[in-house]
């Protein structure tokens, strides 16, 4: 089964930087999930306790609905804060691969690719001068 989507293995660096920004990218992600589930959550506790409050339920009633509040509030804080380590660990893996890439290899890269296309300009310069000098020993044959 071929993959259709190549990984960037030929690169630990690059590899890293990926990775890092997909971690970060998920963590993110995953936080406005959790906000934004736990806000839907919590938009419906307070019609209830409205309710709640505009009509005869026990203090009981209210109160569970209260705890089931809190215990909310608290789920979101302590998943927000657990994926804290993930975007942490995303953003340094980012930033290490990124400047790695960019400083150490791409400069490498660079000078390759500059060095390849001097040395393809001096094949063709070459290829001309073979040519001239070709011609010139055409015409020399000629004239003899």
């Amino acid at each position: 089964m071929k993959n259709k989507v190549p990984l960037p293995t030929d690169n630990l660096y690059k590899f890293c930087a990926l990775f890092g920004l997909i971690l970060l990218i998920f963590s993110l992600g995953a936080t406005l999930y959790i906000t934004k589930e736990a806000n839907v959550k919590l938009i419906d506790i307070a019609i209830q306790l409205d309710a709640a409050n505009n009509s005869n339920f026990s203090d009981e009633t209210k109160n569970i609905i209260e705890g089931y509040r809190k215990v909310i509030v608290e789920d979101r804080k302590g998943l927000n804060n657990l994926l804290i380590i993930p975007v942490i660990i995303g953003t340094l893996l980012s930033l290490f691969g990124f400047g790695k890439w960019m400083f150490k290899i791409q400069p490498q890269l660079d000078k390759l690719t500059t060095l390849q296309t001097e040395k393809s300009e001096l094949e063709n310069e070459k290829l001309e001068l073979e040519k001239k000098k070709l011609k010139l020993e055409i015409t020399l044959l000629e004239r003899k």
